[in-house]
């Protein structure tokens, strides 16, 4: 009987333990408040990513693509972008 008793200890201290454990990692994997989030880029930053991408494919200068993408923002000002 005295067995059995250990036995029953033991086990109800293996599932405190790991019930301790679940509830650590729940606790440590929320998400971070909003205020922590990275901010969405900026449209000069947008502009440069694009730029330097199309010159690495067509082989132009980045600014000489800035500046054409510079000169036709007001274009097609009523279109967005998706998100």
């Amino acid at each position: 009987m005295l067995y059995n008793r250990n036995a029953l200890h033991r086990l109800e201290n293996q599932r405190a333990t790991a019930r301790s454990a679940i509830i650590h990692v729940m606790k440590s994997t929320r998400k971070p408040p909003a205020s922590t989030l990275a901010k969405a880029p900026a449209k000069a930053a947008i502009r440069r990513a694009v730029a330097s991408s199309t010159a690495i494919e067509t082989g132009q200068t980045i600014s000489r693509i800035e500046r054409s993408l510079r000169a036709s923002d007001g274009k097609f000002r009523n279109l967005k972008l998706a998100r």
